[in-house]
């Protein structure tokens, strides 16, 4: 096993084929389960979905109950499916997922490397001593702010805010132009250009 804090790759991609994404994710995939990497394409070792629900018993075994691997494609597919809920129910976003039909049928190779680099992410915060992969997702930072300096930002937003009230009433009455000589004040101005 790769030790902790050892990354692996990983960043938002959407589209083609990478080879080093695809070889970054295997190396993290497989050193997260202990096992050496077989020599075949990313897309044929996780289409199935066994080495992908392999993983997530790995992270927490709770998550995944059975993993199918025989009844046909429908049964494996299913594999699929299970493994992107249990990516949900950790805390990867539903537009960070990939449908099993991208992996399936190498509709969208990207979806997959995107959705396991947000897993990547999320398991560095929650599961530390596995290696690493992805972005690390970026944690609360809750402020704490006395009365005092509440009251002093509040202040100083407001003349912020009147400040630019007064700037943008300026530039709106500014921007019409002085009235033309001829003109009297709170007369109407006609347009001289005339048409023939």
């Amino acid at each position: 096993m790769a030790p902790a804090g050892t990354v692996f790759g990983g960043r938002k991609f959407r589209g083609g084929r990478d080879p080093a994404e695809e070889q970054a994710a295997l190396q993290w995939i497989y050193a997260v389960l202990q096992e050496p990497r077989p020599d075949a394409p990313f897309d044929e070792l996780l289409k199935d979905g066994q080495v992908l629900c392999r993983l997530m018993r790995k992270v927490d075994p709770r998550l995944i109950r059975k993993i199918n691997t025989s009844g046909g494609p429908i049964k494996l597919m299913e594999n699929l499916a299970v493994f992107t809920e249990a990516c949900r129910q950790l805390g990867v976003q539903h537009y960070d997922l990939f449908q099993s039909i991208d992996l399936w049928e190498q509709r969208d190779i990207g979806a997959v490397y995107n959705c396991l680099s947000q897993l990547g992410g999320i398991l560095q915060s929650i599961r530390p001593d596995l290696p690493a992969y992805g972005p690390r997702i970026a944690e609360e930072n809750t402020k704490f702010f006395s009365e005092q300096q509440t009251r002093a930002s509040s202040t100083r937003s407001t003349n912020s805010v009147n400040a630019y009230q007064n700037q943008s009433n300026g530039m709106s009455q500014g921007s019409k132009g002085p009235p033309p000589p001829s003109a009297k004040p709170g007369s109407q101005v006609k347009n001289q250009t005339s048409r023939r």
